[in-house]
């Protein structure tokens, strides 16, 4: 598939993929750059994926989404899940494997390699992207539009609404996004007990809003 054909929505990138050009020599870096990553998930079971809505760039938003991850590997590791954390497309892997590189069970991925979110116009890019999709037995989702990919795949997504104050100011508005705002009625609210946080990922088919994402899109 090219990267046009993963959307019936309108995603920024393939706009993006319009305006900007990579050369060759740069696919072939962007390729070089997740190899790593391209291995440990091939080489991995099916896993959780977390995709993060936010980078070092918002730092109190970044900060309050590290506390949250926290919790969500907690969850992961009573059902002996294993965590994918996606960076955002504009940097924050190196904070993130700082903060989880010794947890089992937990693999992060790398940052992008250019600036400005350059790396989502490669099709090498776009590939490691299916291919984590591919591993992805669920989505868990507070704020990224990679859950509209991951509908599109027919992954299966749960949709989080934080429903508590306490992680950052920035990361707890995370539920007044314009962008998804409409999503809302599909949410399940967290209200931050990671007992229910786990409930929610062992009996995730309850709770999974695959379809009417699917349904959303296709209505775009």
């Amino acid at each position: 598939q090219s990267i046009y054909q993963v959307s019936p929505a309108k995603f920024n990138y393939i706009y993006f993929k319009q305006k900007y050009k990579l050369n060759a020599s740069n696919e072939l870096l962007i390729k070089d750059h997740y190899k790593k990553d391209e291995e440990l998930i091939n080489n991995a079971g099916s896993f959780v994926t977390y995709a993060m809505a936010y980078s070092e760039k918002n730092k109190n938003a970044f900060k309050g989404e590290l506390l949250f991850i926290e919790q969500l590997v907690e969850a992961c590791s009573v059902l002996n899940m294993c965590l994918f954390i996606k960076p955002k497309p504009f940097g924050s892997g190196n904070a993130i494997n700082k903060k989880f590189e010794s947890y089992e069970k937990v693999i992060v991925g790398r940052s992008p390699l250019f600036a400005m979110g350059l790396d989502l116009i490669s099709q090498n890019y776009n590939n490691y992207r299916k291919n984590i999709l591919s591993k992805t037995e669920l989505l868990v989702d507070c704020g990224s539009t990679f859950m509209l990919d991951a509908a599109i795949y027919k992954c299966s997504v749960v949709k989080l609404l934080l429903d508590f104050d306490g992680l950052s100011n920035a990361f707890d508005a995370t539920r007044n996004n314009p962008h998804l705002k409409h999503l809302d009625s599909v949410s399940y609210k967290y209200n931050g007990d990671t007992l229910k946080l786990t409930e929610l990922l062992k009996d995730y088919s309850k709770y999974d809003v695959s379809k009417e994402l699917r349904e959303w899109i296709y209505r775009w």
